[in-house]
């Protein structure tokens, strides 16, 4: 779709940067700049009939986006931009594409069925807790159904969609040229807020910017999967690798500093369980020993900044770490999770009073304080979630997801496809268990492990490996099916 060489690439990324740099002079021009190329996206999409994939570049850029479109709190875009655009690019994509793809059409009725519970929302209950825009009963479903929707798009979008390396490699760089721009703004944001005092007790809103704390760390939890997985692919992103590694480490640094633990640990999970797979199942030793050394790089690098924040915080990066909140002091206990198991386990009382059908989108927060939390809160785990305010139709559409990803997991053929899915959905998953929905990270990369990685070097490695086979095991009673299974 562009082009591909490496001082290309980087005159991209010296843009986009320079941009972060103008957006935090000039906040306002956020608004505009994403109106205009989301109806550039929309054009460029109907004009080519989506021929080169132009639909999920896009989305991917505005997956990067997201963050920052939030962070500058335009009173012009609606706060769920990013999902809705996401959406109809995606949406205009299926539409305007003249490919034969065979659509997965199960994952509508994993949405389907969240929207009987819409009838138990209750008005009075909203507008007596605020008069502001709560008490809007189709905002309150927009908000809180925007994610759901989200990930059904994006999983029938990619579900068995065919992808290559190299188109694997362009999503990854449009996302990231989004990503710069995004963590460029973020470094002058901070700096404008001269020293800043942190603590173990909680997440820290100033070295985020000023914006919620777990939705940057998920940012930039996002941004260090891919770069990951960009160096597992041996594509950089920057076309360098050194660079890379720089850029590997500024997002480490920018999430480590937010002290919310999710986004930085998810991504982390995510790329090394796949690694150990990948080390499993692969037939060339040699392969095997370089994921084994991208390991050992990439926790030698955590440690390294680690160590850095760690100094620089005078050791509350460690303590937030294993735990020391702010009911530390006076309990002993540990909080590593945050309350989040408190909030899980009063939506499930909610579903136990509420089973058949819930209590209605958004309206958890409002039953939680009487099923055994202290205050009102809004949901952190979106499994739970499901079971309080859509019952047993929400139970079903989770069983009706999985079924999906089991399902498009046993459409890779090769290993390195089944790798990527599991990176890609583990991460969208453990995302959705710590932050909900509340950005598109989880909803995206878990509809992008849908997709179908073809081997263009299949035929090349294949004979690679059989040559290894036959070192391995004798020729002789060698049964056609188990070479295969070898093979796969």
């Amino acid at each position: 779709m562009f082009q591909s060489n490496k001082k290309y690439k980087l005159s991209l990324l010296f843009y986009s940067a320079l941009l972060g740099y103008l957006f935090y002079l000039f906040d306002f021009f956020i608004a505009g700049y994403s109106l205009i190329i989301y109806a550039y996206f929309i054009y460029s999409i109907a004009k080519s009939k989506n021929a080169n994939g132009d639909a999920h570049h896009f989305a991917a850029y505005i997956l990067g986006f997201e963050t920052l479109i939030r962070a500058s709190k335009s009173t012009f875009l609606p706060y769920e931009f990013g999902k809705y655009a996401i959406i109809i690019l995606l949406l205009a994509g299926i539409f305007f594409e003249r490919k034969k793809i065979e659509y997965n059409y199960r994952i509508i009725l994993y949405f389907i069925l969240l929207l009987p519970s819409c009838l138990y929302i209750e008005p009075d209950l909203l507008r007596s807790v605020s008069d502001e825009v709560t008490n809007n009963v189709r905002k309150v479903i927009l908000f809180n159904l925007s994610g759901p929707l989200c990930l059904a798009v994006c999983i029938l979008y990619f579900y068995s969609r065919k992808f290559d390396i190299r188109e694997i490699e362009n999503l990854i760089f449009f996302s990231m040229l989004a990503m710069l721009t995004y963590i460029v703004f973020l470094q002058f944001k901070v700096m404008s807020f001269g020293e800043i005092v942190y603590s173990a007790w909680g997440s820290n809103s100033r070295s985020s910017g000023g914006f919620a704390a777990n939705q940057v760390s998920v940012a930039m939890g996002l941004g260090i999967l891919m770069i990951l997985v960009s160096i597992y692919l041996k594509k950089p992103v920057s076309g360098y690798l050194w660079l890379d590694i720089l850029l590997l480490s500024i997002f480490a640094y920018r999430g480590l500093l937010t002290f919310s633990r999710g986004g930085v640990l998810v991504p982390l999970v995510a790329f090394i369980l796949p690694m150990f797979f990948y080390i499993r199942h692969s037939t060339l030793s040699s392969d095997s020993k370089k994921v084994f050394k991208i390991l050992v790089f990439i926790t030698l690098l955590f440690v390294l900044v680690w160590i850095r924040i760690n100094e620089s915080t005078n050791g509350q990066l460690t303590k937030r770490y294993e735990g020391e909140t702010g009911s530390f002091e006076a309990t002993g206990k540990r909080q590593i999770v945050t309350g989040r198991d408190e909030i899980a386990l009063a939506d499930l009382n909610t579903f136990l009073d509420h089973p058949f059908i819930g209590v209605g989108p958004g309206m958890g927060v409002y039953y939680r304080t009487t099923h055994g939390y202290d205050h009102a809160v809004a949901a952190h785990v979106e499994y739970s979630r499901v079971l309080a305010e859509h019952g047993v139709f929400g139970i079903i559409s989770l069983l009706i997801l999985l079924g999906v990803l089991i399902s498009s997991y046993r459409n890779h053929k090769t290993v390195i496809g089944r790798t990527l899915s599991i990176a890609f959905i583990s991460f969208g998953l453990l995302t959705l268990g710590h932050n909900c929905m509340r950005t598109a990270a989880g909803a995206f990369t878990i509809g992008l492990g849908t997709m179908v990685l073809l081997d263009k070097d299949k035929r090349k490695r294949n004979i690679m490996e059989v040559k290894v086979i036959k070192n391995k095991i004798p020729w002789q009673g060698v049964n056609k099916g188990e070479l295969l299974q070898h093979w796969i």
